[in-house]
């Protein structure tokens, strides 16, 4: 498994069967977006969407400034959804779930990754 730190939270890539690897892997990870919104307005690529991050203290409803995290379709987990083609599928943050502590049924979220090859 591949770990990848984004915003200081732990991604575990390879949580769907379709998961790349190699020069497919390095290629993928270097354009997977996790973040979204605040300051910037950064939208998610693709079809991913932008949703609160439930791991900080800002609200949107209330602050003016909050980052979120880039989502998609489910995937992995006991079922092992695939991602479509140019999407990863990687630990669902918002969950409790934690493919390296035990969860070995944790569901993950498509992002996109562009082409893979």
């Amino acid at each position: 498994m591949v770990v990848m730190v984004a915003g200081g939270a732990v991604l575990g890539v390879g949580c769907g069967a379709e998961a790349p690897s190699g020069e497919a892997l390095d290629a993928s990870q270097a354009a997977l977006q996790f973040t979204c919104a605040g300051i910037t307005g950064r939208g998610c690529p693709g079809t991913n969407r932008c949703v609160d991050d439930p791991d900080d203290d800002c609200d949107p409803r209330r602050d003016a400034d909050c980052g979120g995290l880039c989502v998609g379709e489910p995937c992995g987990g006991f079922a092992g959804f695939a991602c479509e083609t140019g999407y990863v599928c990687v630990d669902d943050l918002r969950d409790t779930c934690d493919p390296d502590n035990g969860g070995a049924d944790c569901p993950g979220t498509c992002l996109h990754a562009g082409e893979i090859q």
